[in-house]
C-alpha cells in the first residue's frame, strides 16, 4: 500500500523503526489480534498504521509522508 519505490540499503525491507508508549494491556491485546490473523506483532501494527492512514487525507510519496 504505501512501499517507497524499491531500494537495498542492506537494511532491510523496513528500515525505519518507530517506538511509542502505549497503555498497559494494549500489547498483549494486539498480539491476540495479531496472533487470529496469523500475522506477526509489527506486521500488525503496520497494516492497522496503513489502514488509518488511507481513510484520511495522508499520502506519502516516496517514502515520506504528507498531507494531500
Amino acid at each position: 500500500m504505501f512501499d517507497a519505490a524499491p531500494f537495498d540499503d542492506g537494511r532491510g525491507r523496513y528500515p525505519d523503526k518507530l517506538t511509542t508508549s502505549i497503555p498497559r494491556g494494549l500489547r498483549d491485546a494486539l498480539r491476540q489480534a495479531a496472533d487470529r490473523e496469523h500475522v506477526s506483532l509489527s506486521e500488525f501494527v503496520r497494516a492497522a498504521i496503513e489502514a488509518r492512514l488511507s481513510r484520511g487525507d495522508i499520502r506519502r510519496e516516496h517514502g515520506r509522508a504528507g498531507r494531500a
